[in-house]
């Protein structure tokens, strides 16, 4: 679920331990991300596995009344589709 031509390369880090149990450290604020990604959804096109500029129009033909952001492949025939954010 990851654009490869976004971000950064992974690097380890350890995880901590928080009475006896093991932890994850988080080295920022994710909070901005996870409002950033509340506006997407998975989606899959079922039948036979057309290309992905294929895809992309068929999200743009059906759903583009619902202002998509972008549309990055997951892995084949897996979608994450991410609308733009409503107007207050």
């Amino acid at each position: 679920m990851v654009d490869r031509t976004e971000g950064k390369d992974l690097e380890f880090i350890p995880t901590n331990t928080i009475n006896g149990v093991k932890r994850a450290k988080l080295e920022k604020d994710v909070e901005a991300e996870i409002e950033y990604w509340q506006q997407a959804v998975l989606s899959s096109v079922l039948g036979a596995k057309p290309s992905f500029r294929s895809d992309q129009m068929f999200y743009q033909q059906n759903l583009g009344f619902l202002d998509i952001d972008k549309i990055i492949h997951v892995r084949n025939g897996i979608f994450l589709v991410r609308f733009w954010e409503s107007a207050p």
